[in-house]
């Protein structure tokens, strides 16, 4: 190495601006792990860790943007097709939760749980839930808040039961998207209306989930459901 290339790369303030122009993936599974020095820029610049979402940037003027990393990694939840996804089908055609990827996706201590969605963070998010039963469909709207940004790991908890089907909408939010996922056979009523329009005006995004309930009490839970629950699931306090 040249003297002024090892100046240029023992220089702090010169390393960081060539760090910031590099993707995310290399500067979180590469660059990171060059040397000591090189780990201990990365993860105490703040400037780096809002450019890789890992800490939260105040607003600004222009459009949120949506982390690329986790876009290429979780398609489904990302998308912005206006389709639902059934969870089943969704979480096992993730590339990184495959067999030979399966420890590093459910290592303790994994990036991408800890990863902003997007930048400006989404602060308070909106979930509107559609329950069916045999005598009907009930619909219940809630806003959850994140005060330091909604996390990959938070939106992912949120979605991972096999029984689910979901849809995430993003900033800038329409009400008309959201009364488009609405069947013409099943309207809501006039104050239901009223809360999906709210969760429109205050939220900055909104997950959109359905589920069905059955009648059948005391039924052991399925092979299928216990497979994808030890696969998906984190809620056995196994942190990533």
């Amino acid at each position: 190495m040249t003297a002024r290339r090892f100046q240029v790369l023992n220089t702090p303030e010169l390393l960081e601006a060539i760090l910031l122009k590099l993707d995310i993936r290399t500067v979180i599974s590469s660059a990171q792990l060059v040397n000591r020095q090189w780990h201990d820029l990365i993860t105490k610049s703040p400037a780096i860790q809002q450019a890789i979402f890992f800490k939260p940037l105040e607003a600004a003027d222009g459009a949120s943007s949506q982390n690329p990393l986790l876009t290429e990694l979780f398609p489904p939840f990302f998308d912005g097709k206006n389709e639902t996804h059934s969870a089943f089908y969704a979480f096992e055609e993730l590339a990184m939760a495959r067999q030979e990827r399966l420890a590093a996706f459910r290592r303790k201590g994994a990036s991408w749980r800890r990863m902003l969605v997007q930048q400006p963070p989404v602060r308070e998010l909106g979930i509107w839930e559609t329950v069916s039963r045999m005598g009907g469909d009930s619909n219940t709207f809630r806003r959850e808040r994140y005060p330091e940004g909604l996390r990959m790991g938070e939106l992912y908890d949120l979605m991972a039961w096999i029984g689910y089907r979901f849809l995430v909408f993003w900033s800038p939010l329409s009400s008309e998207a959201l009364h488009g996922t609405v069947s013409r056979s099943r309207r809501l009523t006039p104050q239901q209306t009223e809360q999906l329009d709210r969760l429109a005006d205050d939220t900055e995004a909104v997950l959109r989930r359905f589920r069905s309930v059955g009648c059948v009490i005391g039924r052991r839970e399925s092979k299928e459901s216990f497979e994808f629950r030890r696969k998906f699931s984190f809620d056995d306090g196994e942190e990533s």
